[in-house]
């Protein structure tokens, strides 16, 4: 059994100073899942006049979207990006994409949130989608394994399979620019691998005796190890799901529970992605990864 690994675009939005697009969007069409162009004004910002959405874009569409636009006098700005990695199963492996999943959450801490990570409807958000006032966040990271991947235009039975889905959401030109993208090449040339190194710090959490001495800060020597591994346990119920606890189908968020904890402290815990991976894939009776 394999495991592939796709990087892409779940979403892009440009705005365009233009109320048309500038070429057809029947060119687009087959390197994307869906394309939409919506004629009307940006709020609070007249210059802009239509926004072009394209879900699940290939590199082809984005090479396309490119040449339309550098034969044009329309100017654009990017609105904003959903960057996406699946995970995909090959053979419709459910259980695994679930497994992959339950240990991505129980790993991963990223940048730039602050508020408690939460369930939803089996998607998880790691940041509200939008603020007290009704304006949407910067940043938002986005999981969710009960779906099958879309990305890169593929042709999948979304009745069988599923995916370890993990998604950033970026809006505003700010936000952007900062992560490096202006133009139509630079979503082209994007570094997916250093962007998720980056943003998304991944933790290997050490054998609860050893977690149970950590949290404790000094232990007696006297201190069994049956002692340190019940404090171990307590802090892991403590920022547990509470579907089923008791059952073992409570889920373990180590965001959660580092955002009451000083994190500078856990650097040593830092894994790689690879790493992570691999350790994952063994648990789960030695998937093969194949990097695609």
């Amino acid at each position: 059994m394999r495991l592939t690994l796709q990087h892409g675009f779940d979403r892009i939005k440009i705005w365009f100073d233009h109320a048309e697009y500038p070429g057809s969007l029947d060119d687009l069409r087959p390197h994307c899942g869906d394309v939409k162009l919506t004629c009307g004004q940006m709020l609070y910002n007249a210059r802009w006049k239509s926004a072009l959405e394209l879900y699940q874009p290939t590199l082809k569409c984005l090479q396309v979207l490119r040449d339309v636009l550098q034969d044009s006098t329309v100017e654009y700005q990017f609105g904003e990006a959903e960057i996406a990695l699946d995970l995909i199963p090959l053979n419709s492996r459910r259980k695994l994409a679930q497994h992959l999943g339950r240990a991505f959450i129980a790993a991963a801490v990223p940048k730039h949130h602050r508020r408690e990570a939460l369930c939803i409807k089996g998607t998880w958000y790691f940041e509200r989608r939008t603020k007290p006032d009704q304006r949407p966040r910067t940043h938002v990271l986005v999981v969710y394994f009960d779906r099958p991947s879309k990305l890169n235009n593929q042709q999948i039975d979304t009745n069988t399979s599923c995916c370890l889905h993990i998604e950033w959401r970026v809006t505003g030109v700010a936000a952007m620019e900062k992560l490096g993208l202006y133009k139509i090449d630079d979503l082209i040339a994007f570094k997916h691998e250093k962007f998720w190194s980056k943003h998304v710090h991944l933790y290997a959490l050490p054998r609860k005796t050893d977690l149970g001495r950590f949290l404790a800060g000094t232990v007696n020597a006297n201190v069994s190890g049956t002692a340190l591994r019940k404090r171990a346990d307590r802090w892991q119920q403590q920022f547990t799901t509470s579907s089923d606890k008791s059952r073992g189908q409570g889920q373990f968020v180590l965001y959660n529970a580092l955002r009451g904890t000083k994190q500078r402290s856990w650097e040593r815990q830092r894994t790689t992605f690879k790493q992570w991976l691999q350790n994952a894939l063994n648990c789960s009776h030695g998937a093969v990864y194949d990097a695609q």
